[in-house]
């Protein structure tokens, strides 16, 4: 990555435009110490002040709650820095099939990394709406979850409000993200299906940011799975941030997808067509019982029909199988602890 994307965000006139989530993120960056200590820090605090807020309320609330509803909030803002990183990487492998100079290369990062103020402001404004409203809508059989009623709901639409603060930005940042790389795959050029490495670049990127949107719906399924199920409210969002974490993951590289096998139908095409040629060569020898180069030509027969068979093999989705792997078994680890809560309780009945 050259020296001019390297700098971005370091001038004071940049880090004035930034959104709040960027400039909180590009502070992190900055401090002598790892940013996972950093946003490690952060949760513990936020785990600290809901048992506070727990403690005050008089609640006696579970503490595998206590430690979620705090660790969600830190969790979007952690997950966007350590995206960060990995959106870099995806075009430093991504730069050899794009014709952009290094200004150009700077503007895409941008616009791959950051989120516009205004945009951010608005999107946690959102969130903090949409929290509001859940908890306002919520009834007493989900305030009881919690051990609580509904005389403490502004407590709670406090903290969701800084719940939807920090994943209001995350969900307008992932937006962002792909319609970039969809923008990014449709510039490609030299696209070559034996070679996918820049095809391949953007998979880790999004198979991370969906399984990073689904971790807090697995994380709630994990402590209290019963509960998740009996609660229509729960399991409606649940299955929406499933579906919309596999369209994170796929609908971005769908173009790409097509690309590859448009590209790997041109190959073959002419590979059949030189194959063609050389068998219609072959043909006419055999007419004339001309023997003259027949080894040659039946070697030349076989490579090319290696090269076709070759081409038939070769894989024309953007993702590495350890990817595709990685992700269909972390999305079914809630269906699969389903099914071990269920027989288990038969086993243990």
């Amino acid at each position: 990555m050259s020296e001019a994307i390297a700098t971005i965000g370091t001038s004071s006139a940049h880090r004035a435009r930034m959104s709040w989530p960027d400039a909180l993120i590009a502070g992190v960056a900055r401090l002598p110490l790892p940013g996972w200590l950093f946003y490690l820090a952060l949760g513990a605090l936020a785990v600290a002040g809901m048992a506070a807020l727990s403690a005050y309320l008089g609640l006696r609330m579970r503490p595998e709650y206590v430690v979620l509803l705090g660790v969600q909030v830190v969790w979007p803002l952690a997950l966007a820095h350590y995206l960060d990183g990995i959106a870099r990487d995806a075009l430093r492998h991504f730069r050899p099939v794009l014709d952009v100079d290094d200004a150009e290369l700077a503007r895409i990062e941008r616009d791959l990394l950051e989120v516009k103020a205004g945009g951010a402001f608005l999107a946690s404004a959102i969130g903090v709406l949409i929290g509001a409203v859940t908890i306002f809508s919520s009834d007493d059989q989900q305030f009881a979850r919690f051990l609580s009623t509904r005389e403490t709901a502004p407590y709670f639409v406090a903290l969701l409000g800084l719940t939807g603060l920090t994943w209001g930005p995350l969900v307008y940042r992932a937006i962002r993200q792909l319609r970039t790389i969809v923008r990014l795959n449709g510039r490609a050029e030299g696209i070559d299906p034996l070679r996918p490495g820049p095809a391949h670049a953007f998979s880790p990127l999004t198979a991370r940011l969906a399984l990073g949107l689904m971790a807090v719906v697995f994380a709630w399924s994990a402590v209290d799975i019963e509960q998740e199920l009996a609660n229509p409210s729960s399991l409606i969002s649940g299955a929406i941030t499933i579906l919309f974490a596999v369209g994170v993951f796929v609908t971005p590289l769908w173009g790409m997808h097509r690309r590859l096998v448009a590209e790997r139908t041109r190959m073959l095409d002419e590979a059949s067509e030189r194959l063609e040629q050389v068998t219609t060569e072959v043909h006419a020898r055999a007419r004339s019982l001309d023997l003259r180069d027949a080894d040659a030509l039946n070697k030349m027969v076989g490579s090319l029909i290696a090269e076709r068979d070759l081409l038939h093999r070769t894989s024309t989705w953007p993702w590495e199988t350890g990817t595709l792997n990685t992700f269909i078994t972390v999305l079914g680890a809630p269906i699969a602890l389903f099914i071990l809560t269920r027989v288990l309780e038969r086993v243990l009945r």
